[in-house]
């Protein structure tokens, strides 16, 4: 499950795989999640800063583009 969980980048997954009582079982295990975890949380955030910035140069892009094919 932590490998599944470490592809999404929206904190509530990080919490969910917290809560995940399996995902805890072992040492080996809580390790992983722990990973998985941080890197969730690391993504989240990410998209939370640099989304924007991209979002913006997309359509800039686009208007741009789409002055020149007029």
């Amino acid at each position: 499950m932590s490998g599944l969980f470490g592809t999404f980048s929206d904190p509530a997954r990080a919490k969910e795989l917290a809560n995940f009582t399996p995902s805890h079982e072992t040492s080996g295990a809580r390790i992983v999640a722990a990973r998985a975890q941080e890197r969730i949380l690391t993504d989240a955030d990410f998209v939370t800063q640099q989304l924007p910035a991209v979002d913006g140069w997309i359509g800039g892009h686009a208007a741009r583009h789409d002055l020149a094919a007029r």
